[in-house]
């Protein structure tokens, strides 16, 4: 049996493509923007995912405001659920320790 674990080592060389998807991702002419990442099992997309990730963490300012969130789709099977596992998980990263500051201006501006 075959793992299914994402890597953080690009051993399937998409790098390029990582980088292309964070420049597209941070750029605000282009927002707002959907990117669809399509393959069988095994291809790599998770792996492309954090790769996406680890560029946009190392390469964005200080003041750029960018949060990527993580949610497992598999885990959620109507569109009810998944409506509610999305907001879940995108309130859930945004009130974490590491983006508190972010949350706060949110809701300011929210108000």
């Amino acid at each position: 049996m075959w793992l299914d674990n994402a890597s953080e080592i690009d051993m399937l060389f998409y790098e390029p493509y990582a980088n292309m998807i964070s420049n597209i991702a941070k750029n605000k002419k282009y927002n707002p923007v959907t990117i669809g990442i399509f393959g069988l099992w095994g291809a790599g997309k998770s792996t492309l995912l954090k790769l996406i990730e680890k560029n946009i963490r190392e390469t964005q300012d200080v003041k750029e405001k960018i949060v990527c969130v993580q949610i497992n789709a598999w885990m959620f099977e109507g569109y009810e659920d998944s409506k509610v596992a999305l907001m879940e998980a995108l309130l859930s990263e945004l009130d974490s320790e590491e983006h508190k500051d972010l949350f706060t201006s949110v809701k300011t501006e929210i108000k």
